[in-house]
């Protein structure tokens, strides 16, 4: 019997343009970066995304990220962005009432509730995406982001890294998603999966 539930975000418990997503993202942040004279943020990102997504599990995918180039110094231009310019990518996604009222029921049902959205966001970011789901961060045990978690989505450490640290049993857990590469590779470790089709 499935006791945890682990729930993707982007996509599955928040609908989501991604293509509209990331051209609201990127063009805000060049934008901002522009008016603060710092040049190249794309490619900060993006080459901070990829040493994020190969992490070995040795740092946080925090540190990972700034370690890529060297970027501490824009810790404070990426928290004053997500707290602002980056809230108008809400425009690329929407809530789901039915979503909601399901979380809820498995909730007072005594399910145990876990957000394992890829943590190549910090948890401010990752926050507001859940109260644009309709939802708080509350209804969650735990919820990966990058300041706590080690790997991302595909490596199976990722999703090993939260299993171990609740010592949850694999047979009682079921991961709900919607990216057959990302979310179903739980299934390698013997862990069901259920994917959302209808986005």
């Amino acid at each position: 019997m499935s006791k945890n539930i682990f729930f993707d975000l982007d996509g599955t418990l928040l609908n989501m343009d991604v293509k509209e997503f990331l051209r609201i993202y990127y063009e805000e942040i060049e934008k901002k970066a522009k008016k603060e004279g710092i040049e190249n943020i794309s490619e900060v990102v993006d080459s901070g995304i990829r040493a994020m997504y190969q992490n070995d599990g040795s740092v946080t995918n925090k540190k990972a990220f700034f370690d890529d180039q060297n970027t501490y110094h824009l810790e404070g231009f990426f928290i004053d962005f997500y707290l602002n310019e980056f809230l108008k990518t809400k425009e690329a996604c929407s809530a789901s009432l039915s979503i909601y009222n399901s979380l809820m029921n498995l909730k007072e049902k005594g399910y145990r509730l876990f957000l394992l959205t890829n943590p190549i966001f910090p948890q401010i970011a990752t926050y507001e995406r859940i109260r644009w789901a309709g939802l708080y961060p509350g209804l969650f045990e735990h919820i990966t982001t990058y300041e706590n978690s080690h790997f991302t989505k595909p490596n199976k450490e990722y999703f090993l890294e939260v299993i171990n640290k609740f010592s949850l049993n694999k047979e009682e857990i079921l991961m709900v998603g919607n990216d057959a590469l990302e979310d179903l590779v739980i299934e390698e470790l013997g862990i069901k999966a259920f994917i959302r089709t209808d986005t």
